[in-house]
Order: structure tokens, then C-alpha cells, then sequence
């Protein structure tokens, strides 16, 4: 219980780590603009970084919760002293929370803000069935999460010589299926794959609106 409970710190620890680093990126790639812009660039920021140090921890071996942790930390550490002199990130979160708030609060006030609403019960449906129910999808048991949880069984690259489709699973991608990894990195089990998921597809309608307040179309 103790073991777990030091887990579920250190991946929540890991995370907000991630989510600084991404967004002390963002800050100093991108000009200032909407908030939804800035958001949308930090997730992907955010997504990349997650595919980098995963690269780099891979390729040594240290895919390891401990491993990932620690350089979480320092990348964050380093980030956190190159951002000296800008305006503080929680600060700067705590006053788009509150044009979030506003913004939701005018939306309430059209009739298409009840569409959205009642639209998003079967997305909830779907995440709590995630939340309880175990992923068994053909491709997720042969593919995406077989080689997710290999990543994380093995802190590194693993070659399957195997039969039939095997032999070219082992020629695909991976870079996606690295978001699953990192998800089962902190519990070792797939507890966290429906809310990655979910954050996942977050960012795709944030990527969506940001582009179209981009173009005026909003």
C-alpha cells in the first residue's frame, strides 16, 4: 500500500513536472497571443517532449520510473532558472483559468453551449467505461499496448522475433504508442490509459479551436 501510494506521488509528481517544462517551452518559442493558441502549443510541446525523453531514456535502458522521474526534475529545475524574469507560470495559469471562467460563463448564454453539453454525455459514458472496464481491443492486446507494456516491462527497445504479423508490427511506428507507455510507466499497470486517452483527444479540439480563432472563423 505504501509502495503504491509513493507511486501515484512520484507519477503526479512527474507530471506537473512535464506540464512546467512544456510550458516554459512553449513561452519562449511562441509570440504572445490567445490563450488557446498558447495552450495548444504548449500540449504540443508537451507531446514532444514526451516522445524525446522517452527516445533518450529508452536508448539507455532507464525507462524506469525512478530514471524518468529524476530527469522530470532537473528539466524542469533547468527550465525553471532560465525562466527567471518572466511572469510567473502559476500566476499566469490562475489568470487563464479565470478568462476560461469567463468565456464558459458567455457561452452558457447561447443555445448552442446546451449542445455541446448534452453532446458530451455519451464522451462521459465512454470515459467511465474506460475508468472500470479493461482495454481489449484486437489492436490494443496485439499492438499498442503490447508493445507499450513491453517498453515498461523492459525500461528499453525490445525486438519480437515472432510469426506472421509480428514480423511487421516490429516495422511500425512506435512514437505513438509511447503515450501509452508513459502512462503505464507510474502504477505498471493500464489504470491510466483511458484518462492519457483523454487528454489525447482534449488536445485535439483544443488544436481545432485554437487553429479556427487563428483563422477568424470563431
Amino acid at each position: 500500500m505504501l509502495f503504491s501510494c509513493l507511486q501515484i506521488l512520484a507519477g503526479m509528481l512527474m507530471a506537473a513536472c512535464w506540464a512546467y517544462s512544456a510550458a516554459a517551452l512553449a513561452r519562449r518559442w511562441i509570440q504572445p497571443g490567445p490563450v488557446s493558441v498558447r495552450w495548444a502549443a504548449t500540449a504540443a510541446v508537451g507531446w514532444w517532449l514526451l516522445a524525446a525523453v522517452f527516445e533518450v531514456l529508452a536508448s539507455l535502458r532507464l525507462f524506469r520510473l525512478d530514471a524518468a522521474l529524476a530527469v522530470w526534475l532537473i528539466l524542469a529545475l533547468c527550465l525553471g532558472r532560465l525562466d527567471r524574469g518572466r511572469p510567473n507560470p502559476l500566476l499566469q495559469l490562475w489568470d487563464d483559468l479565470q478568462r476560461l471562467d469567463e468565456w464558459i460563463r458567455a457561452a452558457a448564454r447561447r443555445p448552442v453551449f446546451w449542445v455541446i453539453v448534452f453532446s458530451s454525455v455519451p464522451v462521459a459514458l465512454i470515459l467511465l467505461r474506460g475508468l472500470i472496464a479493461p482495454p481489449m481491443a484486437w489492436d490494443t492486446l496485439t499492438y499498442h499496448l503490447f508493445k507499450a507494456g513491453r517498453f515498461v516491462q523492459s525500461a528499453s527497445f525490445v525486438h519480437e522475433p515472432a510469426p506472421h504479423a509480428w514480423s511487421y508490427y516490429e516495422h511500425f511506428p512506435y512514437m505513438g504508442d509511447t503515450i501509452w507507455a508513459w502512462a503505464m510507466l507510474p502504477l505498471n499497470s493500464d489504470a491510466l490509459l483511458t484518462p492519457a486517452g483523454f487528454c489525447v483527444w482534449l488536445c485535439v479540439l483544443l488544436a481545432v479551436y485554437a487553429t479556427a480563432r487563428t483563422l477568424d472563423v470563431l
